[in-house]
């Protein structure tokens, strides 16, 4: 990936639920979208990178939100970086904020977790529940066309709910294979929680990155009730 080449702007990126848009990972479009050329073995977990994404909506009643958020260079951010948390309160749009992030992202092999498929015994065990046979080196291995390799999870504060012993052989293998870059979307009071839980402050210590997603604004509510009146009344009982 070229430096600083991605940026990420919610005027030019639209990713609605349950839908991927055109945009410059061909991961997404020939792998996950078109299943090209892939053995039977494989697609389990090209599908559950399907559904955790797909499950992702960035939009109300088909009204897709611009949301008003400092752009970023991501290619440098995810090159600078192994571990990148977005973090954000209950429906600032963090997962979709991620989503929008993977889509731009060139030339790069994504495998996307429901952070409670973590709550395991085992990295295997978490992996057999999907079917899967392979190890997550193994995975990419079989995505050799694809230079760059990414793990994504979504709402990391399931973890809260129990022991992810799954999740510390997944970080063991990261601390190992530095390439392997790691997405979490995750809700603000839980993330400095977890990280301690874990993550060791050395394996974070200039490797790792926090992007703040903030609360809706006055004009984006706004741009929603412009949009769909029936809102109006539920924004006034928020205020």
């Amino acid at each position: 990936m070229g430096a600083g080449k991605n940026i990420i702007s919610n005027s030019t990126i639209n990713t609605g639920g349950g839908d991927f848009v055109n945009g410059n990972n061909n991961f997404i479009q020939k792998i996950i979208i078109n299943l090209e050329n892939r053995e039977a073995r494989l697609r389990s977990i090209i599908e559950q990178t399907k559904n955790v994404l797909n499950k992702i909506q960035s939009n109300i009643s088909g009204v897709q939100l611009k949301r008003n958020l400092l752009d970023f260079p991501v290619t440098d951010l995810i090159n600078q970086n192994q571990f990148i948390f977005i973090d954000g309160e209950a429906g600032s749009g963090k997962s979709a904020y991620a989503k929008q992030i993977l889509e731009s992202l060139e030339d790069t092999c994504i495998i996307s977790f429901a952070a409670d498929q973590f709550l395991k015994s085992s990295l295997i065990n978490t992996l057999h529940e999907i079917n899967v046979d392979l190890s997550v080196q193994e995975i990419f291995s079989e995505f050799k066309e694809f230079t760059n390799q990414l793990i994504y999870i979504d709402s990391f504060e399931k973890l809260l709910e129990g022991d992810a012993e799954a999740f510390r052989e997944l970080i063991a293998i990261l601390r190992e294979n530095k390439k392997i870059k790691l997405i979490i979307s995750c809700r603000s009071y839980a993330l400095e929680i977890l990280k301690f839980n874990y993550f060791d402050k050395q394996l974070l210590h200039n490797n790792s990155t926090v992007v703040n997603v903030p609360q809706l604004t006055d004009e984006e509510l706004n741009y929603f009730v412009q949009n769909i009146p029936e809102l109006n009344s539920i924004v006034q009982n928020l205020n």
